[in-house]
């Protein structure tokens, strides 16, 4: 939930879900992390100062209680992508020390864990996602079972062309599991330069990217309502954007890549 006083400061913003399961502390286990480039993962991470205020009184829709319900009030300037997630002391289980996932070479990702006093680990999951959001298991290491502090490493050897998600599964003797953040690596990197010419416009305007992609957009009016929605399905590095039946404004063009499923966000003024 969001406080009514920075609703519009912040309801334009792509937000992306992400999963956790366990009891958190709200006043003290969550953080608001913000991505400037406009991509989760994606870019310096800034982390911003926010307010957990219990909800109380009658409930509304899609509410049926306000017990449990708390709302998280924070200030983003511009126009970002931003998750609010546990912080990395509750979200990394005891034993997980550190997770880490880099580019090895031009075709594999190296992923490493550090990890002590895990005798009842029995197994480690790697998985793999395109959106944050849904992983799939692309290799399975079992656990040394060691006292002391242990590493290990895995190769991906197949990553997906753009943005590769990776985050670790730890799986006890007796099934409970525990699950790392994400980390980020891109490959094939494609050019970020994305342009609307004119801008401001009138009528009609082009949208131009630094190479041939299949591409969804959407364009957001400043109150954060989709005014606008196009799917290119024939790839191509220019697109005809129609804006004669807009109203006059400033607006988030949102451009989602359907390959690589990154996005990007600029500003379109619309005279």
């Amino acid at each position: 939930a969001l406080s009514a006083d920075i609703f519009s400061e912040v309801i334009g913003m792509n937000m992306v879900k992400s999963v956790y399961t366990g009891t958190l502390n709200p006043a003290t286990q969550i953080q608001v992390v913000r991505y400037a480039s406009g991509t989760v993962g994606v870019g310096a991470e800034q982390i911003i100062p926010h307010t957990v205020t219990p909800l109380t009184g009658a409930a509304a829709a899609p509410f049926s209680s306000t017990a449990g319900v708390i709302c998280v009030e924070f200030y983003v300037p511009s126009f970002s992508a931003f998750i609010i997630v546990p912080t990395q002391e509750a979200l990394l289980p005891l034993e997980l020390q550190a997770f880490e996932a880099h580019k090895y070479s031009e075709r594999q990702t190296l992923i490493s864990w550090k990890v002590a006093e895990a005798e009842q680990t029995a197994r480690y999951e790697i998985e793999r996602s395109r959106d944050g959001i849904r992983g799939t298991v692309i290799g399975t290491v079992d656990s040394r079972r060691l006292a002391r502090e242990d590493s290990y490493e895995f190769i991906d050897a197949a990553p997906h062309n753009g943005y590769n998600y990776y985050r670790l599964r730890s799986i006890d003797d007796d099934g409970t599991t525990h699950l790392s953040d994400w980390r980020t690596v891109l490959f094939g990197e494609e050019s970020h330069t994305i342009q609307v010419l004119p801008n401001p416009a009138k009528e009609a305007a082009t949208l131009r990217l630094g190479a041939a992609a299949r591409i969804e957009v959407r364009l957001y009016n400043a109150l954060g309502q989709l005014a606008f929605e196009q799917r290119f399905d024939s790839a191509s590095d220019a697109f005809e954007l129609p804006l004669a039946q807009l109203p006059s404004g400033v607006y988030s063009l949102q451009v989602l890549h359907l390959d690589s499923q990154s996005a990007q966000t600029i500003q379109l003024i619309k005279e």
